[in-house]
């Protein structure tokens, strides 16, 4: 037992300095793709709302906004922002490569984003977050945004799970 306690390492124990200060640059890198990534979700939804205009679709999300959304469904919006963005902040909050990997090296100037997971767990969190504030703030905009580009969006939900 004694043998046991002496020898017990730290998860830090296993890196280098050169890695430690790696891992501290993937997550700044991280922290800066954020907010690059949530005006990349408003950007597709934009288009894919002027694209369905122009094929005549119907406005999506008008009905929704001008009444309120029931409170289970407003509940249902709230888990589901709470978890996806739990995804995400787990899948950023993971240790960062050795060295001797060939991902340490790859990751020199993207950090994690070169993971198209992160990139799907990432628009997956904004499209759940702009889903509940949609019915919460009763916005058109957001309804509309958010309709307009939910196919889509449970498309990369599919890759991600499939993958």
């Amino acid at each position: 037992q004694l043998l046991w306690v002496q020898h017990k390492k730290s998860w830090r124990d296993y890196y280098t300095e050169e890695e430690l200060a790696h891992g501290r640059r993937i997550n700044i890198r991280g922290a800066l793709g954020v907010p690059l990534f949530a005006a990349w979700y408003f950007a597709l939804a934009a288009l894919l709302g002027a694209l369905s205009s122009a094929l005549g679709g119907p406005p999506s999300g008008l009905g929704e906004a001008s009444s309120s959304v029931p409170a289970p469904i407003l509940a249902l919006r709230a888990a589901l922002a709470v978890f996806a963005i739990a995804a995400f902040v787990l899948q950023a909050s993971l240790l960062p490569p050795n060295a001797s990997e060939d991902i340490y090296h790859a990751q020199t100037h993207l950090g994690a984003w070169v993971f198209l997971t992160r990139h799907c767990l990432m628009l997956q969190a904004v499209h759940q977050v702009a889903t509940l504030f949609a019915g919460l703030l009763r916005s058109v905009y957001l309804a509309s945004t958010t309709t307009c580009i939910s196919l889509w969006m449970a498309g990369l939900g599919w890759f991600v799970t499939i993958q």
